[in-house]
């Protein structure tokens, strides 16, 4: 299902069978702790404006790049290339084509959220649910919980 995605507030929200939901990032944003809040604002303080929008910016272009040649591969066979292939390259080719799989779909639940997913599909046995992430470096698992929430809050909706 394909949902218009609009801004209302500056948010991110999904026009959906039962209203206008916020984004599972804009729910995660806005309830992110003050720790992190904090974090965040120290480095962008740190590196200046200038630079994290920067790094914004080609985090941005390195998750397309990504997420096309995912898509590349799943609907061609074409293998992408560079570390951020490398990365998730065991995943996407366990990814049975054979079977039914979906690609960034968008989902809702009547909790009050929405969002779109990157992969549904079937690996081996398993049903999985994919949000592809391109970070610079990998990071340590206490550093990605909101990575997690978005996950669980898609499986919530399908």
């Amino acid at each position: 299902m394909k949902l218009e995605r609009v801004e209302i507030a500056g948010r991110r929200h999904y026009i959906t069978p039962i209203g206008n939901l916020p984004s599972v990032t804009t729910v995660l944003k806005e309830t992110q702790s003050q720790r992190d809040r904090d974090g965040l604002a120290f480095w962008r303080r740190k590196v200046g404006s200038a630079e994290a929008d920067r790094v914004q910016v080609d985090s941005a272009a390195r998750g397309s790049r990504l997420h096309t040649m995912i898509e590349t591969y799943l609907k061609e066979g074409t293998e992408g290339t560079g570390p951020w292939w490398e990365s998730v390259a065991s995943v996407v080719r366990s990814v049975d084509r054979s079977r039914p799989y979906s690609i960034e779909e968008s989902i809702y639940s009547p909790l009050g959220y929405a969002g779109s997913y990157d992969l549904i599909g079937y690996a081996g046995d398993y049903e999985i649910l994919a949000d592809w992430k391109s970070a610079r470096k990998r990071k340590k698992r206490a550093y990605i919980k909101d990575h997690e929430q978005q996950a669980a809050a898609y499986a919530g909706c399908v």
